[in-house]
């Protein structure tokens, strides 16, 4: 079982053997699955899509393609790393590893979304971190953890605008004690606000990891990582949006006006 699991790991992660060059054929290579063939493909042939989009030469571009599969390369090692070690949760790493088969990644693109899973296995298996677990061993939130003060607040991109707490353009991050917040994106008189809650953090290392709810079920994953430029400042590894911190507590009006439950005593 564990054999198989490399090969789909090491499938996905496009890192085991051979490196792609021309679109958009991207041959199967030894110990290579369909679904990683697929996905390798189509991420290679997206990542000349870009290319093109950006009119770079075919010298540029196969330096972003080279740069993306040593990348890809250096995250499968921390992997195949991770499966020899008895403490390492598989059902975390297919959870995150699955995240990132998306038609939209380029090869660039999905390394930055796969080195989640190593940097979440390496942070669970230190001890490091706070989670919970649900019924088939996942790190989850139904039960949300309680976090530090440190990480509590309303974190905002630089160009959000804001009524009181109440945000009007950009993007903005509340967290509350209980590790109850919500996602909230907006522009105007438009606004699109997602509920999420704290599954893992680490705030030695920097790392805070959310799932996205609705009606109870987790939909999608996040990992923040604290950008190594400014200690204040959260990076999104879905979407890079950068987050400063605005305020320190989540009043329970603006829980209420979030559409949050009420904050957990």
């Amino acid at each position: 079982m564990r054999k198989s699991f490399v090969l789909a790991a090491c499938a996905i992660l496009a890192g085991c053997t051979g490196r792609a060059t021309k679109p958009p054929a991207a041959p199967a290579t030894a110990g290579d699955t369909p679904i990683g063939t697929i996905v390798r493909g189509y991420a290679i042939e997206r990542s000349h899509q870009e290319c093109q989009a950006k009119n770079l030469s075919a010298e540029e571009c196969q330096q972003k393609l080279d740069a993306a599969q040593q990348h890809l390369d250096s995250v499968n090692a921390r992997i195949e790393a991770l499966l020899k070690d008895p403490r390492t949760n598989k059902c975390d790493m297919v959870k995150f590893i699955g995240a990132c088969v998306d038609p939209v990644n380029t090869l660039g693109d999905l390394a930055d979304c796969l080195q989640v899973t190593p940097d979440r296995g390496e942070a669970i298996n230190s001890g490091r971190v706070a989670f919970n677990l649900d019924s088939r061993g996942c790190p989850t939130s139904n039960k949300p953890i309680p976090i530090p003060a440190e990480l509590t607040g309303v974190w905002s991109t630089k160009d959000a605008e804001f009524a009181g707490d109440v945000l009007s353009k950009g993007q903005a991050l509340y967290l509350d004690s209980d590790g109850i917040g919500a996602l909230v994106s907006a522009s105007g008189a438009n606004a699109v606000t997602v509920r999420v809650s704290v599954n893992m953090f680490d705030v030695t290392y920097g790392s805070l990891s959310l799932d996205f709810t609705k009606n109870g079920k987790v939909f999608a994953n996040d990992l923040l990582m604290r950008d190594r430029r400014d200690p204040h400042a959260w990076i999104s590894n879905k979407s890079a949006a950068v987050f400063h911190r605005r305020s320190d507590t989540v009043s329970s009006d603006t829980r209420h006006a979030l559409g949050l439950e009420p904050r957990r005593q």
